[in-house]
């Protein structure tokens, strides 16, 4: 007799987590029409619904009125600089790397940066990623605007994918499909998705400019080892 496979809740959970990221590529491609065919997809897609809320699988992959409204009654706790483990991706050529936040090919044309939101983030998240953007576009000529067919380059915002708990973002833009990774709910404060897209726009620590030893002196023994830069 043939034998029937039942889906365990732990065997659901783990496709859940190894499909979420799958998913968004999905998401993204579909809001998209001449995107690439998603028919390979067909068994990512009916996984994630089976592991999602309706609500979540309609979040749209990008910000909405309703999020920067969201936003802006998030509370202090919300806003504040939390601070957690924070990485940075810098090309690994050093006469590069020096030059990074300068370097022409790194900066976003016309200060236009494209971007697409994972459906996992929920409205509190969103909202928190909304008044982020906000405080970046109120004070620069900056626009975060969604990604269309057309756009090569952009920002995937994201969680993590749960294997590490830290956020990182590259630093400039990198090239086609760029992750600005997130953990939640750790990594979940304006202040610290601030942080981060201002690493993907181009900048850099101000302690870690190429010119910082003409203008301050750093004490080295007070510095743990891992930490120098």
């Amino acid at each position: 007799t043939p034998q029937t496979h039942v889906e365990t809740s732990s065997t659901l959970t783990d496709k859940c987590s190894i499909d979420h990221m799958r998913m968004d590529s999905v998401v993204f491609q579909l809001s998209n029409i001449s995107s690439p065919s998603i028919s390979n997809e067909h068994s990512a897609l009916i996984t994630f619904t089976r592991c999602n809320s309706i609500p979540s699988v309609l979040r749209p992959p990008y910000l909405t009125d309703e999020d920067f409204e969201r936003g802006k009654a998030l509370t202090f706790e919300e806003r504040r600089f939390k601070w957690t483990d924070f990485r940075e991706y810098l090309p690994s050529n050093s006469k590069t790397r020096a030059n990074v936040w300068i370097a022409q090919k790194y900066k976003w044309p016309n200060a236009r940066v494209p971007y697409v939101i994972s459906s996992l983030y929920n409205n509190d998240e969103r909202a928190i990623i909304a008044e982020s953007i906000r405080e970046w576009e109120s004070k620069t000529c900056i626009r975060f605007v969604p990604a269309s067919s057309q756009d090569r380059d952009y920002l995937e915002l994201t969680p993590n994918d749960g294997t590490n708990n830290y956020c990182y973002s590259y630093v400039g833009r990198q090239g086609g499909r760029q992750f600005v990774k997130m953990y939640a709910p750790t990594c979940m404060s304006v202040g610290q998705y601030v942080h981060e897209l201002g690493h993907a726009i181009g900048f850099g620590h101000e302690h870690q400019r190429p010119d910082r030893d003409n203008y301050v002196e750093i004490k080295w023994e007070n510095i743990d080892p891992k930490l120098e830069f």
